[in-house]
């Protein structure tokens, strides 16, 4: 297992698993704050690339700076 961050490690408010097992960490924004990713290692000396697809985030209205929403 490695994991990867984004500045310090800090504690993750939200998370999501990509298609190929791997977690995604964000904090409260949404923002990617880290990764953890499995097998690397293996994945490489197998197939030579590691692959991660990143998880598809779903955000309620309510949730977004309101800056960003188009009327």
């Amino acid at each position: 297992m490695l994991h990867l961050s984004v500045g310090e490690p800090r504690e993750a408010k939200h998370g999501l698993e990509t298609d190929e097992g791997h977690a995604v960490e964000y904090d409260a924004e949404w923002r990617v704050i880290g990764l953890t990713l499995l097998n690397v290692r293996w994945t490489l000396e197998r197939e030579g690339a590691l692959t991660l697809t990143r998880p598809l985030v779903r955000l309620e209205a309510a949730q977004l700076d309101p800056a960003l929403v188009v009327a």
